[in-house]
């Protein structure tokens, strides 16, 4: 085809099978090629499915240290304009960052307030380092890095414009509530405060984030619904299932088996599995239809 050819050209004498192969692509980083004419097999610089491999790594999809995607918001893509972009005539510096946890076991919502109990205060100072008086708009944003779901990287969860001076420093602050660090779970169909680690940023937009904290967030651990599907996990991690799992196992045909529920490595490779399976794992050591068992007795608690 030589150094220089007509895009549109070529594009016209792919067949509709050919356009369809190239853009489905041959697998997740490579197009397939069209001997036809002559088109070779690459890896552009978004993959076929708009998925980029992580750097020094094999073909793994995943965020965390991604090569920019176009395809994922959560992906740190290099973009003229993102979100909270804003320009000003004067310049901003911040500093001071505070994320103060707030004692929200037990506590309860103002009357009305749907966003839950207050469950963190955050503080930050900015100030106007430039010549003239401006307005900067001090954006918040949480992201909870060891969520045990998939979450976005970054939520805003704050903003406040202030006014400010040539010189002049004001101390903004937030008040986390429950539902600013909580998801929407699919198991439970409610929202679900997640204990752990909460990243803390407070910055000009969503890629210009100038102070950042990581604060631990204390709270129950989450009690999903228990059914026939639940895995032996799920039942150890309950607050009522744990204690009648472990003593079904007890009371064994065979002896205690409860010891397997306490063996870290053995549910590290038992914890997958339904609740089910103890049946066929245990066969008759276990009386009759175990999981009948476990929800009756769990139903009477």
């Amino acid at each position: 085809m030589g150094d220089r050819f007509d895009v549109d050209a070529l594009i016209g004498e792919l067949t509709l099978e050919e356009k369809a192969s190239l853009v489905s692509g041959s697998g997740f980083w490579w197009t397939r090629r069209v001997e036809r004419v002559g088109i070779p097999s690459i890896m552009p610089s978004d993959g076929p499915h708009g998925l980029r491999k992580q750097a020094d790594r094999s073909d793994h999809v995943g965020l965390g240290a991604s090569v920019p995607a176009t395809c994922f918001p959560t992906a740190s893509a290099l973009v003229s304009y993102p979100f909270g972009h804003g320009l000003s005539y004067t310049t901003f510096a911040d500093e001071d960052l505070v994320a103060q946890p707030l004692d929200h076991t037990g506590a309860d919502a103002e009357p009305g307030d749907w966003r839950g109990a207050p469950v963190l205060e955050v503080s930050a100072t900015v100030a106007n380092t430039g010549p003239v008086a401006g307005k900067e708009v001090v954006q918040l944003y949480v992201g909870a890095p060891d969520a045990s779901v998939s979450r976005a990287v970054r939520e805003l969860k704050g903003f406040a414009k202030i006014t400010l001076d040539p010189g002049q420093a004001e101390t903004v602050v937030f008040t986390l509530h429950e539902r600013d660090l909580s998801y929407w779970s699919t198991r439970t169909h409610g929202w679900v405060l997640e204990p752990g680690t909460f990243e803390i940023a407070v910055g000009a937009s969503s890629r210009d984030l100038r102070l950042t904290r990581t604060v631990e967030v204390d709270g129950p651990p989450i009690a999903y619904p228990l059914d026939r599907s639940s895995t032996l996990a799920e039942w150890l991690d309950h607050p009522v299932g744990h204690e009648i799992l472990i003593d079904v196992l007890r009371h064994s045909r065979a002896g205690d088996l409860s010891g397997i529920a306490k063996d870290p490595e053995r549910v590290r490779m038992l914890g997958s599995f339904p609740v089910t399976r103890l049946t066929t794992l245990f066969g008759p050591t276990l009386d009759g239809d175990v999981v009948d068992q476990l929800l009756a007795r769990l139903g009477e608690a």
